[in-house]
Formats: C-alpha cells, structure tokens, sequence
C-alpha cells in the first residue's frame, strides 16, 4: 500500500504486552482504503507458511539448489533481531527490564530472541493469531477532521459484527512484589569506540513503581523523574556525571511507564568494575540528600512549564504522537479521556503540592528509599562474547539437525527451493487492492506567505501562523570562513556552547533558566547543497528554539548572553559533556549503521559530501574519541573559544520566526533588541561555498569492521541538484526500484531486515541495505537493479504508484512553527517545489530508460549539473547509476567471510 496510497505514515509496533498499526493521510479516499486494508491484513491474514519461513525463520541449504552446501538458519526477523540485540544500549535496557519484571511477558524479548525464535512454528502462530487478533482483545483510535460516524460504520461492519465476542485471556498480573532487593549480573560484546577499553561496565539501579493506570501518580513519577536526572541541575546528573566516574547515564535511565507497572532506572556507562560499589551508594546518598533537602521550588516549576509547553507544541504527528501516548496505559484499562485532561492533572498536582510541601519527598521515600523491589544490573564486556552466542547457535543449529530424519531433510531442501520459486515469481496480483491514482491528487499547492526584511543589518524571514501562542525562532550562522582546522570541532561547538554559560551566569543558572522561559535552545550543524547550482553549497550552523509568547524576549535575551560571552573555559564541565556527546553518537550506529554507511561512501565524491562526513559519520565518532582520551583539555578550550569569537557574531547570521499575525510585531521588537545588543557589523548576504578546486572526486571501496553480526552496506554515485529536470526522473527511478525490485532481493531473497534506493537534493543516488546478512551479493544486486530498469520491467502501473508514494512524500503536512523553514534553511522555495511537483506528474517511462540506461556525455560541472566531475575532461558514460564511473561503496560490518578482493580498503574502527 505504500505505492498505491498518499499515507503520511504507515507502519506496525511492537511493544512488550501490544501491537501497534498505525497510519496516518491527509486524503478521505486514501484514509478509507487503508483503513480497509489494516483491517483486513490485522483481523484476515493469510498467515500462509512460506511467509513464515521468509519473514520468520527457516532452516535451509546455504546454497538453496546445492544439497551439499551446509543447512543454515535464515529469515528477515531472525537477522533483524541479531542485528538489534548488537545494540548495547538495548540489550541493557533489554536485561533491566526482564529482571526487574520476570514473572510474565516482560521477561521475554517482545521481538524475538534469536536463539529462541526457532523454537516458534507456524502452528504456534496462526494459534495465537486467533486469540489475541481479535476484536474482543482490539482498541481502535482515530484522530482528525475526517466524519468519525463513517469511521465507525467501516469498523462495526467490516469487523465487530462478524465475530463473537471472546474473552481473550490477556490479563497481566501484577508483579509479585519482592522483600529483598536483588542483583544480577550479564555481558556484552566489547565496544571498540569507547576511549578507554577498561572501562566498559554498566550499572544501574531499577525500582519497580506504580501501575500505569494511576494517572494522578503516573504524573508525579514523571515529575520526580525530570527533576532527578534531567539537566545539570538535577541531582543524579550533579551525584553521578559530573565526578566524571563515567561516560554517562546508564539506557533506560529515568522514568519508564510503557509496562503495566512503571519503572525508574538510574546508573551510569563506561565505568571501571571496581567502581560498581561507589555508583551504587553515590544513587543511595542522592536519594537520601533529595529527602533531606527537597526540591528548588524554580526547579520543580521549570518542569511543570516543560510540560504545559509540550502540550502547546504542535508537530506535523500530533495525533501520532496522542496514541503512543496512551496505547500502553489505555491497554490495561486507563481512562483515555481522562489522560488528555493534562491541564486537569496539572492543577491537581499543584493543588497538592499547595496543601503539602513535603508531597515530593514523601513520595520519594515511597518509591525509592523504602522500596525492596530494587534491582542493581551490572552489565560487563566479555572478549568471548560473540564466539559464545555464535557457539551457542551453532549448537542450536545442530540440534535442530539432529531431530531431522531423512524425509525432514528432503523437506528442507525442496521446502528452499519452494520458496526461492515463489521470491522468483512476478509480484502478486494487487489490483484487488484499492488504490488512488494520480487524478485523486491535488493540482495546486498553496504557498506559505513570507516576509523578508532586514533588522539590525540582519536578513529576517518571518511567517505568520497559527503556532497555538508558541514562537519558534532559527538563526543560520555562516561557517564558510572557518578555518579548515577548526571546522571538525563544529559539532562539539554545536552541542556544548549552549550548555557551557554565559558571562557571570554559570551553567546551572544557564540551564534553569533556559528550562523555566524555553522548550529548550539548541545548535547543529548545517551542510546544504544549493538546489540549482551544482558548485554551490552553504555551511553552517543552524540554531533553533521555541517558547510562549510571553517569554519571547526572554528567549531572545539568551541568545544574546551566548553571543556575547559563551563561557567555554571550565574544563571539568568540558569533559563531562564530550564524554555525554561521545557517548550519545556512538550509541546510535548499531540502529543507525545505513545512514554511517550511506556518508561514507558518498565522502569520497564531493568536497560537501566529505564535510559531512567530518561532521555526521563514522569520522565525528573518531573525533570525539580522540578528544575525550586526551589528559588535557586547554588546547580543546581554546580552540572552542576560537570558534566562538569567530561565528558568535551578527556578520554572517539570518534569521527566521513563525508566530501568530497578533504577536509578531512584537516578536520583530524584540528582534530588533536582540541584534542591537551583539557585535559584528552584517555583510548583508553570505556568498556560499564554491567546491574546492582542489578536491578529487574518486572511487573507493572500504570495509569498515565494526562489531555488530550483521552489515549495512552503501553503494552512492553522483547525479544532479534538486532544480536539475533529471532529478524528479532520478527519485521516481529510485522509488520505482526499492518497492518492484530491491525489496524482494534485499529483504525476501536476501534476508536483510530492509534496503532501498535514494535520489537526494545533494545531487547524490544511493542504494542501501539494512542489518544485512550478505555483503558483496548485496552490491551484486544493487548492479541487478540498474539492469532490471534497463530491460524496462517495469509496467505503466508501476511507475504511477511509484509517483503517488512520492507525492505522499511531496504533500507530508507541516507544522505552524516550520513553516518556510525548508526554503530557510536549504534554498527550496515553493515555487520550486510547485516545478518539482508538476515535473512529477511528466516523468515518463521514457524518462526513466534515459536516466537509467541512455549515453549521456559528462562534462565540466557548470554544463549539466553533475557537480562531481574532473574539468577540462569527457566522458561517455551509459548511467548516471553506474558504478564503472565514479562510485563510493561501504561495507560496514563484521569481518567478512568472503574474501574481498585487492580494490578494497579495510578499515578496523578502534
């Protein structure tokens, strides 16, 4: 449905005790026929047993035809749970939440232990199906502008009359509480990225709270915890990162209510063994100085105004974003309406806090000091670690043999063969299926008004809109100048400086007061490629925060204290926040590994590409290790310092606010004080960054080997910018080719957990593939790929859904407070889009075979746009997809056990 809908969001969830199916459309006819289709595929599937053993697991000859080849185990969940319990972060938060509840279904992992996933049959299933996919067992939620009676109609007579109410027997008992508390130990594989190989323990300490359900009581825990462990004035980020014992806090750290009975979690990564002890009387002593002492009252306020304000913020997901909100509580009987009375709860618990000033301390003691259902989980590195799981699924594997006779055996084979006939099929007929078509789609698009002025010397984009009494300010700092050395410190600079002080404010006042007028204000950095100029990119950093109207020169009022006098000389709250920053990246690479991949194989191809590199791939990590190793930090504090003497300035800075047409000339007042108040004298506009002439675009292959079991590889090739008339072709090409091709070869043939194809604005093609069991057979299919569109197999059919999934990409709303930011921030106005919309509907079969296949001649950049070419050369070159060209492609994964061959670099990442 994918490719035959306008869907904002379509996916399924899987949670410890529910399942999710989620989707979201702005179309009424797109909204009822995916409405009819999740209820279908939810309540009727076919659960037919080749889809069990693809998607589930199978024992099957490594070479499917071969009989001689080895058995092994495959399937698409069997590798994607391999691949996500190689997260370290996960696998703790995993073992955490089985020990602390290990009585019923939070003990076992809701997606599948690997070694136990073969234990599952097809039987198994579909009986379970019939008892738990079953309206007696189902909660239905919507949320939109669309007749709610229609909805109900659709539901009541596709599925409540046509079943009996059963009951499903689904109940789960509450945790028997425990008298003692207790301890337990588990491994994990040794981390390469950490700075220091001796400390790589984790320990945490869990306390089993209330149910779920209690609203008044779920609400006070999650107070608690925003004032335990949320921002350097909490208490256990003062008691436990800032004496720099660690790396950081423990996964799972804080309050935790998606179980029946919530969970608090505490502790800290990347300490020393011998340190456990300390870590864990450090969270005693805490808990018992927050008893003595309490809570600031500007503390606890600042917390209540953080979640009044998120209530206010509006997102492009808001509905979404209500339901994963009560799906957890609402499964185990909670009152939905009531628990979007927040403002409600809000004064209840204020009221209380009126009547007893010891409320948060009494509850305090409750849950913490005086609650035996406590866990302390230490999780240690074992240098046997995935010798032991490949063992013990080897052994698994071998006594899963050990119970075939000779009939089971000759059912294995051609139960393979069977399956590999059925991927090789032409794709299902799905013209049963509803569908819109292109007609169904709006012609017009309406612009977003946008005004453009200078204040202070300054360019200000403002937008008026219905932000539901927010402001939302951006500011885009040009980096273009900063020297060369300097420019890898960018993303630290980024993350830091905002929470380092300011002039005589320290950073704890710094932060209270961020939190007390502010949703929070932030830095990155930004790298993008100008849309109609191949030459041309900008970089810099991009800044961004939201507050109440009332407080907008407040808001404004910090900006001016960072301009003015970011206070980057204390080297001890340096350290500690390299150390959270280094941490915090590298933790995403096991869930993330695609996108490191898809940098680094596009970092060889164009001075941005290679920026971006320095900035978000696998050579930031390497940076931030290098820094947090270092005995010193002076030269670190004085090159920061560097950095902000040379952007902290109004030269090169733009602007841009949305807020309601009744405050936003009081926004551009307040605008006007704030760039009154910061030095620098403007330039007006900033020219961009030219590509570097020096720059040599170049093939390269590289296996990086990073300890996970499973691959992400990458294959990029340059192509042309988003105003480029190839570029509209280029993303339905590769749209056309993730959902009719790569699909069935990456993840039903190949097993991998997903893969695709991208056409990017940065005038980049990538194929990608995630948590992978294969490697170099996946870049033989990537080359499969551009030969299949070659023998134009693909029908007119085809090419129209892959348009309308890309319409729904097009059309994604957006919310009040981002409104204009796109072409802010990356120079896409909506005129733009309107030609890329309109060249959408024209993209022809023909145009596909062109881009794909048809001789082009490749030239100097400035003549058709491909940025990423050698001056004063031609070529004739048969695909813009072609890797005999200029190619960049990335294994990065585990050791492989085909041998690569002498064109490979192999990297190890210490």
């Amino acid at each position: 449905m994918l490719n035959r809908s306008l869907a904002t969001f379509m996916n399924a969830f899987t949670a410890s005790d529910f399942t999710m199916y989620p989707f979201s459309t702005q179309n009424v006819k797109d909204f009822r026929n995916l409405l009819l289709v999740y209820l279908d595929a939810v309540f009727y599937p076919r659960l037919r047993q080749l889809d069990f053993l693809q998607e589930g697991w199978r024992l099957e000859h490594a070479v499917v035809d071969d009989r001689k080849s080895p058995v092994v185990f495959k399937g698409v969940v069997f590798n994607e749970m391999k691949g996500a319990l190689a997260d370290r972060d996960r696998l703790f938060a995993q073992h955490l939440q089985s020990h602390v509840l290990p009585s019923h279904t939070y003990s076992h992992i809701s997606g599948g232990d690997p070694l136990q996933i073969p234990d599952l049959t097809w039987q198994q299933l579909r009986r379970f199906h019939s008892t738990h996919y079953h309206p007696s067992n189902a909660w239905f939620y919507t949320y939109g502008d669309f007749a709610l009676d229609d909805h109900l109609k659709t539901i009541d007579e596709e599925i409540l009359k046509r079943f009996d109410r059963i009951e499903p027997k689904t109940f789960v008992p509450d945790e028997v509480r425990w008298h003692f508390p207790r301890e337990a130990r588990v491994t994990c594989r040794p981390d390469p990225l950490v700075p220091n190989p001796d400390k790589q323990t984790t320990v945490a300490v869990a306390y089993l709270l209330e149910n779920i359900t209690n609203m008044p009581e779920c609400l006070t825990l999650h107070v608690l915890s925003s004032l335990l462990v949320e921002g350097p004035n909490a208490p256990f980020y003062r008691s436990l990162l800032e004496p720099n014992i660690g790396s950081g806090f423990s996964p799972a750290t804080g309050y935790n209510n998606q179980t029946k009975e919530s969970i608090f979690s505490v502790g800290l990564q990347g300490i020393d063994c011998e340190d456990v002890g300390e870590v864990v009387a450090l969270i005693d002593k805490t808990i018992d100085d927050v008893i003595r002492d309490g809570f600031p009252k500007e503390r606890i306020e600042a917390v209540l105004h953080g979640i009044e304000l998120s209530f206010k913020h509006e997102t492009s997901n808001f509905g979404l974003g209500i339901i994963m909100g009560l799906a957890a509580a609402w499964n185990h009987g909670a009152d939905p309406i009531g628990m979007l009375q927040i403002n409600r709860q809000l004064g209840d618990f204020k009221e209380q806090l009126r009547r007893n000033p010891q409320f948060l301390t009494e509850k305090m003691k409750r849950y913490f000091r005086d609650n035996r259902h406590r866990l302390v989980l230490t999780m240690t590195p074992a240098e046997e670690f995935d010798a032991d799981a490949k063992t013990a699924e080897d052994r698994l594997l071998q006594h899963k043999l050990s119970e075939l006779g000779e009939s089971d055996r000759e059912n294995v084979y051609r139960q393979g063969l069977e399956l590999n006939e059925k991927q090789n099929e032409p794709e299902e007929d799905v013209s049963l299926l509803p569908t819109l078509t292109l007609s169904d789609i709006e012609r017009t698009v309406t612009f977003t008004d946008l005004e453009h002025a200078t204040i202070g010397g300054v360019r200000v984009q403002s937008s008026m809109q219905p932000t539901n009494g927010l402001i939302h300010f951006r500011g885009v700092i040009d980096c273009r100048d900063l020297s060369s050395k300097l420019k890898p410190l960018l993303p630290l600079f980024s993350q830091v400086v905002t929470k380092m002080g300011a002039g005589d404010v320290n950073y704890r006042r710094l932060a209270q007061r961020i939190e007390s007028k502010t949703g929070g204000i932030s830095m990155s950095t930004l790298i993008a490629e100008d849309p109609t100029h191949p030459d041309l990119f900008e970089e810099g950093l991009c800044l961004y925060s939201h507050c109440l109207e009332k407080n907008s020169e407040e808001m404004l009022a910090l900006w001016a204290e960072l301009f003015n006098g970011a206070n980057l000389s204390d080297v001890g709250r340096l350290r500690t926040l390299v150390s959270d920053v280094l941490v915090e990246t590298a933790s995403g690479l096991p869930d993330s590994g695609h996108s490191y991949a898809m940098t680094r194989a596009a970092s060889t191809l164009s001075p941005s590409s290679a920026l971006k590199e320095k900035f978000q791939g696998l050579e930031q990590i390497k940076t931030l290790k290098r820094l947090a190793k270092m005995d010193k930090l002076d030269i670190l504090v004085e090159q920061l310092q560097q950095i902000a003497q040379s952007l902290m300035t109004k030269d090169n800075l733009r602007i841009s606010v949305n807020a309601t047409d009744r405050y936003m000339p009081k926004v551009r007042e307040h605008l006007s004080g704030f760039l009154s108040s910061i030095r620098g004298n403007p330039a007006g506009s900033a020219p961009k960054t030219q590509q570097d002439e020096t720059f040599v675009s170049k093939d390269r292959k590289q296996h990086v080997q990073i300890q996970v079991p499973v691959n992400f590889v990458a294959r990029c090739v340059p192509t042309v910018r988003f105003c480029h008339s190839d570029f509209v072709s280029l993303r339905v090409l590769a749209r056309l080719i993730t959902t009719k091709f790569l699909h069935r070869e990456i993840r039903e043939k190949g097993g991998a957990y997903g893969g695709g194809a991208k056409a990017d604005s940065a005038g980049l093609f990538t194929f990608y593939s995630y948590r992978d069991p294969r490697s170099l057979e996946t870049l033989r299919t990537f080359d499969a790929a551009v030969e299949w569109v070659q023998r134009a197999a693909f029908s007119d059919r085809d090419l129209d859904e892959a348009k309308l999934s890309i319409f729904s990409e097009v059309d994604r709303p957006v919310a009040a407070g981002d409104k204009g930011s796109f072409q802010f921030l990356y120079g896409i106005t909506d005129q733009m889009k309107r030609d890329h919309r309109d060249g959408l509907r024209r993209v022809s079969r023909e145009d596909l075979l062109r881009v794909a296949a048809v001789s082009v001649h490749w030239r100097r950049p400035s003549a058709l746009g491909c940025p990423l070419l050698t001056i004063g050369f031609f070529f004739s070159f048969p695909s813009y997809l072609r890797s005999t060209f200029l190619c960049g492609q990335v294994i990065l994964g585990p050791k492989s056990e085909s041998p690569l061959d002498e064109t490979w670099d192999t990297l190890e990442e210490d």
